[in-house]
């Protein structure tokens, strides 16, 4: 194949898929902005794609339900989270302590941006679910950014490694993260200081408990101590 028309197709590509992401965040500004004004989420994709002024047959060629608008409105928080930080020229340079510090804070300062969409997204049932659907992509997301995390803090020892219980890091940073979401949803206090504190207080806490110990050292000495008993 030509080189000009590899190229020219190429572009094409490209230009197709940034017109679908663009398209699919403008259906997600007027998910957000249907449900502030009714008050409610859209019942059906009938009644969206009025308010779209689309078809439905136009709707479903970026997404197959309303759920999935719902869930890619959440991952877009954290994405835009996500690329703020990587932005920042001193982020590569933090623990990861200071990291998670930085993903939470920034991740709150975006979701204040949609504070309303997100509380009546909080009355409904399912955001009280243990797996809530439409944090499902975000969740994954959040895995693979974390883990990364992780790893760097075990080769830096600040993660300590423990055979049976590192595997539970992952969720339990997921949980802190379900916490974090919803203590600032019921928060009340000024520019949601007791937010910042909950997070900053959460976040030292989870890596005083993953980082060494005085217990890990004890069992370490322990260790040596019956290892060196049998040697004589």
């Amino acid at each position: 194949m030509n080189k000009n028309i590899k190229n020219s197709i190429i572009k094409i590509v490209i230009a197709y898929k940034l017109k679908i992401i663009m398209d699919k965040l403008q259906i997600q500004h007027s998910f957000i902005q249907f449900t502030i004004e009714n008050n409610h989420f859209p019942k059906s994709i009938e009644d969206f794609s009025d308010y779209l002024e689309i078809s439905t047959t136009e709707f479903y060629q970026y997404y197959s339900s309303l759920k999935d608008v719902d869930s890619d409105i959440w991952l877009q928080t954290f994405l835009e989270t996500k690329q703020k930080l990587y932005e920042t020229e001193v982020y590569p340079q933090y623990s990861g302590r200071e990291k998670v510090l930085a993903f939470y804070y920034t991740w709150l300062e975006v979701l204040k941006e949609n504070r309303n969409f997100i509380l009546i997204s909080a009355r409904r049932k399912a955001f009280l679910d243990l797996k809530p659907y439409f944090l499902e992509e975000l969740k994954n997301n959040f895995y693979v950014w974390l883990n990364d995390i992780l790893l760097e803090g075990k080769e830096t020892q600040e993660i300590y490694q423990r055979m049976f219980t590192e595997k539970i890091y992952p969720k339990a940073f997921w949980g802190l993260t379900l916490g974090v979401l919803k203590f600032w949803i019921n928060d009340n206090s000024e520019n949601f200081e007791n937010t910042d504190i909950f997070v900053e207080k959460s976040v030292n806490f989870s890596f005083d408990a993953i980082g060494k110990t005085f217990l890990d050292s004890g069992i370490e000495l322990g260790k040596f101590v019956f290892q060196r008993w049998f040697k004589f």
